[in-house]
Parts: C-alpha cells; sequence; structure tokens
C-alpha cells in the first residue's frame, strides 16, 4: 500500500487492487494530475460538502479513468457546487451518496460511512485485507480557549459518541489512519489524536487538516500511543509512505 499526500485532508491511496482519492481539495504537486491509467478502479470518497473537502473538478478527473467511482456523503447532493456542476445528464454518471451507518461493497473494495462531529461522514475502507479509515471533519473540536466549559463539554461528549458508535461497528484495528491534528485549536489542539489512537490500534497514522502548521501536527509526542503504531510526517504535497 501507498498513502500520498495531496493537500490539505486530501489523500491517494493505491493498494494492489484500487486507487482510493479521499477529501481531493487541491492538487499542488500534481499527485492525481500525474497518475496513470492502470485499469484498477479509482475511487472519488468525499467526507462532506465543505469546500476543502470536496470540489465537482472530480467529476472531470474521473472521466481520465476508464473505471472510476464516486462515493459521495449524501449531503453533497444538495449543495450548491454539486447541483451546478455535477454531470447529471451523463448516462455514465452513477454516484453512490452515502449515509451514517450505510455500507457500500462492489467486490473490490467495502466502504463502511460511519459518524462525525461535523456535517457528512467519517469512513473505513477497506480492500486487499487492509483496513483505511479518513476521518473527515470527525475530531474532538473543542476549542478550549475560547469556548465556554459547557460547550467544550458538549464537543467532548459528542467525540466520544462517534467513537463508541464506530467501535460498536467491530472495528479495533485499523492499517492506516488519516486524521484531523488542527492547531488552529490551540490548547488541547491534540487531544482528539490522542484519544483516537488510545481506542484504536492504529498501524499507521497520518495527521491532516493542519493547514499551514505542519510542525505541531507532526510534534507525534503529543498525542502518540507510546506502545503501539507508527507515526507518518507527510507534510507536503507528494509525499509518500510505503507501506508493506
Amino acid at each position: 500500500m501507498t498513502v500520498t499526500y495531496i493537500f490539505h485532508s486530501g489523500f491517494l491511496v493505491e493498494t494492489p487492487s484500487a486507487v482510493l482519492i479521499f477529501d481531493y481539495f487541491k492538487d499542488p504537486a500534481g499527485v492525481v494530475d500525474s497518475l496513470a491509467d492502470t485499469g484498477k478502479t479509482v475511487y472519488f470518497i468525499a467526507s462532506h460538502r465543505h469546500p476543502d473537502h470536496f470540489v465537482p473538478q472530480i467529476f472531470t478527473i474521473g472521466k481520465r479513468f476508464a473505471s472510476h467511482k464516486f462515493l459521495l456523503s449524501h449531503e453533497i447532493e444538495k449543495c450548491a457546487a454539486y447541483r451546478r456542476h455535477a454531470p447529471k445528464t451523463d448516462p455514465d454518471f452513477h454516484p453512490v451518496f452515502l449515509y451514517r451507518g450505510d455500507t457500500f461493497d462492489d467486490g473490490t473494495l467495502r466502504l463502511q460511512a460511519f459518524p462525525s462531529t461535523d456535517i457528512g461522514i467519517s469512513s473505513l475502507a477497506s480492500t486487499d485485507g487492509l483496513k483505511i479509515f479518513h476521518a473527515g471533519d470527525l475530531n474532538l473540536w473543542q476549542w478550549k480557549d475560547a469556548a465556554p466549559a459547557e460547550a467544550v463539554k458538549m464537543a467532548r461528549g459528542q467525540f466520544l459518541a462517534c467513537l463508541r458508535d464506530i467501535k460498536a461497528s467491530g472495528v479495533t484495528n485499523i492499517d492506516a489512519a488519516m486524521y484531523p491534528v488542527d492547531p488552529r485549536q490551540g490548547n488541547g489542539y491534540e487531544d482528539g489524536a490522542r484519544i483516537f489512537v488510545d481506542t484504536f490500534k492504529v498501524k499507521h497514522f497520518f495527521p491532516m487538516h493542519f493547514w499551514d502548521d505542519p510542525a505541531k501536527a507532526t510534534d507525534f509526542a503529543a498525542y502518540r500511543n507510546e506502545t503501539f503504531g507508527e507515526y507518518h510526517a507527510l507534510t507536503e504535497p507528494s509525499d509518500k509512505a510505503i507501506i508493506k
């Protein structure tokens, strides 16, 4: 499996049988532009409608690949960018919209849609015996430095409830997880990541959603599980990790 950082929360994950493109937003290094059509199905997965996680350009990009599929959070169908730019009259355009709790399975890829603390979904992709988690905007968004104590408490409760739902579905081990570590939150920005890696056995952790502050996001000592997992600092577009 190869994991390549595209930008922000965007990643390209290639396995022996599939290519997964998560939350494509911008591609400053041309990671997707330079991707050859190898015959594998290319899956474009968008966790929610926020413009830093979904752009309708993926529909044009997808046409470059003979086999491609769009797996989108359900609320994207109603957003302005989709309504204006989706090629709805194209007879070959068949996006799949996923609600929390839904599962897509075409025999090559199984994608389970899980809750998020924001709009949309988080998801677990299973292919070639690998389990790949992309959080979308699932995180402990607590903003301790600005929010009142009651709001911080509510945010924590909502976050823990999401993790319980994911764990109740049978998820325990994750081969690769892409998860927000956003220093804009200030004090406690790393709390969500620490709870996540203490809840699930994550073999390979990739921080994302760190905007222009990768140094704090990759300060793994602040949140890593000391007994399990490898932590990867992919901070520049096109940085990649080859996992054997």
